[in-house]
């Protein structure tokens, strides 16, 4: 194989279909492979480009390819379907990977190392378990809804609630129009309740400590809003986003920029486009909504810059708001290797005029 060859890999559990072509995207040859006999490829194939879709174990062939000195991307799979022709193959797919790859302007994904996606797989795993307390706690909402209990908004409320219920006296008179039957019932379920507490906060702990061991995670944490688990889902998603070419690319990947919907040179623009890490997005808005809550009692001029957007524009808005920009703080820390600095206000643009009009500004 010639180095200035690409291969497109369509991959699959067992089956891999291979698209060989030349930098022009000229197919060479197109074949596939068994999952023993794709390991055997990448090790016996001379050095050259390889583009996968990032899918379900991309990061591990991409690493494996590397190890055998090969140069690989990884594209997002709704920038390779536009390029599938007719119907839809394993072969298709692979020559839609390549010619999607081909061209100058295509953005990749960041390929992840096995420390990241050990990080994010605790994510993972923990946001199951948090979806599992809340669907566990709308359910005891409802059920209890049912008997004339109602408690306020937020988990503490909800284990109040479940305490008094299965605590009361149910042989007296009381507020209470629970029987012994579903008295048992919601005592098995405080119990379901308080383990998912407990796995949900065995999970921070870890994070923490991942957190705690990394000089990404450190330094990210020294952002407002940030704590050990937004840092360690930033630095498992995007590792020292070397793969965003500015702060704003990296703003778009994670979904805080807006739509645009502009033509005949008027350009609109739109909500979020959240066209991008649903996870990252969803944490970063939430610390920002908590700084937010705080914003009034510093006087730094992020802190200033808070209170007055709140007064202006509201809470939520304000919180996209202050989360967009500390995904960008966060590119700037990465890239550059500092911490935060609460009093940096950025370096002032000076205008520069041309010498035909005299030095004056229009």
């Amino acid at each position: 194989m010639q180095s200035d060859t690409v291969v497109g890999v369509d991959l699959a559990k067992s089956s891999f279909q291979i698209h060989i072509a030349n930098r022009n995207g000229r197919m060479l040859k197109t074949f596939s492979h068994s999952r023993k006999k794709f390991s055997i490829f990448l090790a016996t194939e001379k050095k050259c480009t390889i583009f996968m879709e990032a899918c379900g174990s991309a990061n591990y062939w991409a690493r494996k390819a590397i190890q055998y000195g090969h140069d690989v991307k990884l594209v997002a799979p709704q920038y390779v379907k536009p390029f599938v022709k007719r119907h839809k193959t394993d072969a298709a797919d692979a020559e839609a990977i390549v010619d999607a790859c081909t061209r100058e302007n295509m953005n990749f994904v960041p390929i992840k190392s096995v420390a990241q996606q050990d990080i994010q797989s605790l994510h993972r795993i923990r946001s199951r378990y948090v979806e599992n307390r809340t669907a566990l706690a709308n359910q005891i909402r409802g059920l209890a809804g049912e008997y004339g209990q109602v408690c306020r908004q937020g988990h503490a409320s909800l284990r109040a609630m479940l305490n008094e219920i299965v605590t009361a006296d149910l042989s007296k008179k009381s507020e209470f129009d629970i029987s012994p039957v579903m008295q048992n019932e919601f005592l098995a379920l405080q119990e379901e309740f308080s383990k998912l507490d407990q796995a949900i906060l065995s999970y921070d702990e870890k994070l923490w400590s991942v957190a705690e061991g990394d000089d990404r995670c450190r330094r990210l944490m020294t952002i407002p809003g940030i704590g050990p688990v937004t840092a360690t889902a930033l630095v498992s998603s995007i590792g020292n986003a070397g793969e965003f070419k500015n702060a704003r690319q990296l703003a778009a990947w994670v979904g805080l920029t807006p739509r645009q919907k502009s033509t005949g040179g008027k350009v609109t623009m739109m909500g979020l486009s959240k066209s991008g890490n649903k996870y990252l997005r969803t944490l970063l808005i939430h610390g920002g909504r908590a700084v937010m809550m705080n914003a009034g009692k510093k006087k730094d001029p992020r802190s200033e810059w808070a209170v007055a957007l709140k007064e202006r524009t509201g809470m939520n808005k304000a919180a996209v708001a202050f989360a967009h920009k500390n995904i960008r703080t966060v590119y700037a820390i990465l890239r550059r290797g500092t911490i935060y600095n609460p009093s940096y206000k950025g370096k002032k643009k000076t205008a520069t005029c041309p010498p035909e009009t005299g030095g004056q500004v229009a």
